[in-house]
């Protein structure tokens, strides 16, 4: 059993603790490099998030500034279709107001035919009722003179009067019939129509200028009405059934002011003056063209 406890006394510090003393002092540092190393670490995983981050921000700026590009495009691409649009549309009123001239200064041309009609009309009536006295003056001064000569006088100037009276009456007949087509109440207003089409040897004689006059029949399908009116027969073309192929036979039956072959639409026109035909054996002539002004 020890009884008392013994006492080591060192004198300066061996060269194994130093060692120690500086192995532990660089495992301290070691520790502490790694601490900076793992918060380095951290900070550059952080950064490459960030950037990730910022990259894919980039991208989507990229996508949104080609969508930004596209919807530019498709804008001015709508701007310029509504400018040829605008451009279509001034065109067509010009057009219109062109042609809206050109009826009124056609309307104004027929009202001064009537007025000279009616002034013709006026005189003729002035001259007959001067013919009449000098006849009774006349057959006063002669009383030898029979009456046959005042009978066949008064005939002459009453059928030249009836005439007169016709051509007004025909006239009035033929701008009420226009307006009726323009208005597209043909069919409402003139219940008997009859359906014909030009004969096809009579195109082709037409075209070949042999002076012979058109020759329509009743076909189906046909592409043109013959109206009767107080006896007169007049031909309106049947404005649904042409089409580019008739344009022949139309050209033949009507004058068509404004066609243009291969440009205008053989439906988009207005009727001026309907033909006018006689009846024969089981078919119809030409007697007179019509005409139609194409827009």
């Amino acid at each position: 059993m020890l009884e008392e406890q013994g006492k080591i006394e060192f004198g300066d510090v061996s060269p194994l603790m130093k060692l120690e003393s500086t192995i532990h002092e660089a495992i301290k540092e070691r520790d502490d490099l790694v601490k900076q190393i793992k918060t380095y670490g951290q900070k550059v995983e952080k950064l490459e998030t960030d950037l990730r981050g910022i990259s894919k921000e980039k991208e989507n700026l990229q996508n949104q500034l080609k969508k930004a590009e596209t919807e530019k495009n498709n804008i001015y691409s709508s701007l310029l279709k509504l400018e040829e649009e605008n451009k279509f549309i001034s065109q067509s009123l010009e057009a219109e107001k062109t042609k809206n001239k050109q009826l009124e200064n056609e309307l104004n041309i027929l009202k001064q035919d009537y007025i000279n009609i009616a002034n013709n009309l006026s005189e003729l009536r002035e001259m007959r009722q001067e013919l009449k006295e000098f006849i009774r003056s006349y057959i006063t001064e002669k009383p030898q003179l029979t009456s046959l000569s005042s009978l066949e006088q008064n005939s002459q100037d009453n059928s030249e009067l009836s005439e007169t009276n016709e051509l007004i009456s025909a006239d009035k007949n033929q701008e009420k019939l226009v307006e009726i087509y323009n208005n597209n109440k043909l069919k409402d207003t003139y219940k008997e129509l009859i359906s014909v089409s030009m004969e096809p040897n009579s195109i082709e004689t037409s075209r070949t200028g042999s002076g012979k006059k058109p020759i329509l029949t009743e076909q189906s399908p046909s592409k043109y009405c013959i109206v009767s009116i107080n006896g007169d027969l007049y031909l309106v073309p049947k404005k649904d059934a042409l089409n580019t192929n008739d344009m022949t036979s139309v050209q033949v039956l009507f004058e068509c002011e404004g066609y243009k072959k291969d440009v205008s639409n053989p439906k988009n026109f207005q009727l001026v003056k309907p033909g006018k035909v006689s009846e024969g054996n089981g078919h119809w002539v030409l007697e007179e063209r019509g005409v139609l002004t194409h827009s």
